[in-house]
């Protein structure tokens, strides 16, 4: 950033980004053959544009009202709203081409604030192509059991964020998703539903943008990827990472989608290393699992509803299966939901012997996923006891603190960046009377150096009490 910095006249745009150590710039041809000679810079890429599928746009068709329709019903959707739940109080992120939320299926959802246009800098949400709006029609749109005829939503009541980073033609460059992706790690989504996938099947680009996302306990979603007759290990990415879900596309009769994108993944690192992997057994395979993805109502722009086919589609489902089984149990972490999802689905005969690289581990199916999450015991009051807090989870400057001090134990807070370095050891000393204390970290290590942006972790111990939270240093 100094030797940048200090050639202002031949470089414009200049970010830096922590969600993936990175930053864009745009610079003149000597400026670039100067940087491919530092030995601090893995690599340098275009700025890219991943396109949106012309077969995830609304095909217009005859749109009565169905309540609900088959895509809903064959995964049970219905029938964990019957046993009270739908997704209540877990929020979604997409990151898409907007929202429109004056539609009756979203509207009132929304929650305000939750914004982010990298394309125009618009402060107030908007769709100019319909996808996004679609995508959330089918994670929460209608109202379940309520009296609306138009129940096309997996979650009915979960709420909403957006993140724009196609524009109206329905493209997004790399550098739009990253600033949207920085955006959705600050917020409270827990899951990012990625409907859209690269024409690639070994890119990078955005390993590091999920990897952190999964490090702030957020579950990224993506659809596998179209392709017309789609050959054994076409599945793209980012949905073919081994710690993220890509999901795979099928119909009313449980057919696979012909242009659903299929396994392997790629046999290679950093795919091959273990240490990635959401379930021990992964072996590769790809997608995780299908979801109904042909023949889709959702809602379209002016206030109606339309059909659709495309991948895109089986991922908003996976989103909204995801919010249903966090309203049980809102601490279950990504590797509990794989298996839970995974282990659970059913297995349509034509696709057997399962897991394979066609099916996944099955087609979804939330009702028998939600009835193996284990119950949770609630501390009184129904919260879950936590012995400290952090006051801004996401920081710039100063990190508050927030613990009860210990008349018998004394307090030890070690601070670990994201590969397990330690940073700094804090050492709160017992006291005569248990009171709220309110450390403050001015986020320097144990060498009074300022730690670089990235996911830190704070483990408390005090005496036989432990826990761990996430935390992000912005720089």
């Amino acid at each position: 950033m100094e030797f940048l910095s200090s050639n202002h006249e031949e470089v414009e745009d200049l970010r830096s980004f922590w969600i993936f150590n990175g930053l864009s710039l745009k610079t003149t041809k000597s400026i670039l053959l100067a940087l491919t000679e530092r030995d601090d810079i893995e690599y340098i890429t275009l700025d890219s544009k991943i396109k949106l599928d012309e077969t995830s746009l609304p095909i217009k068709i005859n749109s009565s009202n169905r309540d609900p329709g088959w895509n809903i019903k064959i995964i049970q959707a219905d029938s964990c709203w019957t046993a009270g739940y739908t997704g209540a109080n877990i929020v979604v992120g997409t990151l898409d081409s907007g929202i429109d939320t004056s539609h009756a299926a979203v509207r009132g959802k929304w929650v305000p604030g939750g914004w982010y246009d990298a394309v125009n800098g618009y402060p107030y949400p908007y769709d100019d192509i319909g996808h996004g709006l679609f995508t959330m029609g089918i994670i929460c749109g209608g109202d379940g059991l309520g009296p609306s005829p138009d129940d096309i939503g997996v979650a009915p009541d979960a709420r909403y964020i957006c993140a724009k980073a196609f524009d109206s033609g329905g493209a997004a460059t790399f550098l739009n998703v990253h600033r949207c992706f920085q955006w959705l790690a600050e917020q409270r989504a827990r899951i990012i539903c990625c409907p859209w996938a690269e024409n690639s099947l070994m890119s990078l680009e955005f390993w590091d943008d999920c990897l952190n996302l999964k490090a702030l306990n957020k579950i990224p979603v993506f659809k596998i990827g179209t392709e017309q007759n789609a050959q054994p290990g076409s599945a793209k990415t980012p949905g073919n990472y081994p710690f993220v879900f890509g999901i795979g596309t099928t119909d009313s009769l449980d057919d696979r989608a012909s242009w659903s994108c299929r396994g392997p993944a790629p046999n290679q690192y950093p795919w091959n290393d273990t240490t990635f992997w959401i379930r021990q057994d992964w072996n590769f395979i790809k997608p995780d699992f299908t979801a109904p993805g042909v023949s889709i109502r959702s809602a379209e722009i002016g206030g109606g509803y339309d059909f659709s086919d495309g991948t895109a589609w089986s991922g908003a489902h996976a989103a909204g299966a995801l919010a249903i089984l966090l309203q049980k149990d809102s601490l279950l972490s990504i590797n509990d939901l794989a298996l839970l999802l995974d282990d659970y689905a059913d297995h349509p005969s034509q696709g057997s012997p399962y897991p394979n690289n066609d099916y996944g581990w099955g087609r979804l199916n939330i009702y028998s996923s939600l009835q193996h999450v284990p119950d949770v015991n609630e501390a009184p009051g129904g919260s879950f006891p936590s012995y400290f807090s952090l006051r801004p989870s996401v920081f710039r400057g100063k990190l508050h603190i927030n613990m009860l001090s210990s008349q018998n134990d004394e307090i030890n807070i070690n601070i670990y960046d994201i590969g397990g370095r330690a940073i700094r050891k804090i050492i709160i000393p017992k006291a005569g009377n248990p009171s709220m204390l309110d450390y403050v970290w001015d986020g320097t290590d144990d060498k009074n150096q300022l730690v670089p942006s990235g996911v830190v972790l704070f483990e408390y111990t005090c005496g036989n009490k432990k826990e761990v939270k996430k935390g992000v240093v912005v720089r």
